[in-house]
């Protein structure tokens, strides 16, 4: 969580060569008074502060993040808060998922229940909105070099796919590439990309 991210874990991720500049925060939302309902102890602005230290202190840094629409008496300007701040960050790795109350949780007794038809509306609203973002940031990525670790051959494809370290596995996409040699499991190669299908990046083994 944001809350648990401090100057300590950030320089050992900058400075250690063993540790991917890959992190998983999720925020959940971003409005204070969800965030208070919630019992966090966090704001809007120490998120982005957090984030800011982050890729200021490594700007090839890969944030993934969660988050939840229609928690409990969550409003349409709350909603849009929320969607602003997805717009304005631009998270590399993103999930949303709309909220679904748990058996013995406080929140299933919460009064002001937001409908399941628009919980799930703001969800979508979200993820297309980072299908925009992904296109934008995928596309950047074209003629760039990146490391990948294969992970097999895709017979039907008839490439080789892996991952770079931006890439968690079974969460994020991946690099399909083709190779003119054998690649092993487990084997680095760099490979340029040329192309990209929704989340995943295509290119060749260089």
């Amino acid at each position: 969580y944001p809350e648990e991210i401090d100057n300590d874990l950030i320089e050992a991720m900058r400075t250690e060569p063993k540790v991917v500049r890959y992190i998983d925060m999720p925020v959940q939302h971003v409005s204070d008074g969800i965030l208070h309902m919630m019992g966090r102890n966090m704001t809007e602005s120490k998120i982005l502060k957090t984030i800011k230290k982050l890729r200021n202190a490594m700007p090839d840094i890969c944030i993934r993040t969660t988050l939840i629409t229609g928690i409990p008496g969550e409003t349409e300007e709350q909603f849009e808060e929320l969607c602003e701040f997805v717009k304005e960050i631009r998270f590399e790795r993103l999930g949303c998922f709309a909220y679904s109350p748990e058996e013995g949780t406080p929140a299933e007794k919460f009064e002001d229940q937001v409908p399941l038809k628009d919980r799930e509306r703001r969800a979508e609203i979200i993820m297309e909105e980072q299908m925009i973002i992904s296109d934008s940031l995928n596309e950047a990525a074209l003629d760039s070099e990146v490391e990948v670790v294969c992970e097999g051959f895709d017979r039907y494809a008839e490439c080789y796919y892996g991952r770079s370290q931006s890439d968690a596995p079974e969460i994020d996409g991946k690099i399909f590439f083709l190779s003119e040699d054998k690649v092993r499991v487990g084997e680095y190669v760099k490979v340029k990309i040329d192309d990209t299908m929704d989340y995943d990046l295509i290119g060749s083994k260089m």
